[in-house]
């Protein structure tokens, strides 16, 4: 994967609709740029929350994708 967030929008579409389910499993540390520290608490909660929502506008079926309206 690479350094520049177009590659993980990139990488998180080919794994859609749902990376698990095809038994790709991403880890979040993965796909957060290395050059900054870890996230704690609060914080990486928020990055998690933010992180899910995200991908749920990434599927690549329009049903499964959320509306702006959602």
């Amino acid at each position: 994967m690479g350094k520049y967030p177009g590659d993980v929008i990139l990488f998180l579409s080919i794994l859609s609709p749902s990376a698990s389910s095809t038994g790709h499993d991403i880890l979040l540390n993965e796909v957060l740029d290395q050059r900054f520290p870890s996230p704690k608490d609060q914080v990486a909660e928020e990055v998690v929350y933010v992180a899910n929502l995200a991908f749920l506008y990434l599927q690549i079926n329009p049903q499964s994708r959320l509306t702006m309206r959602q």
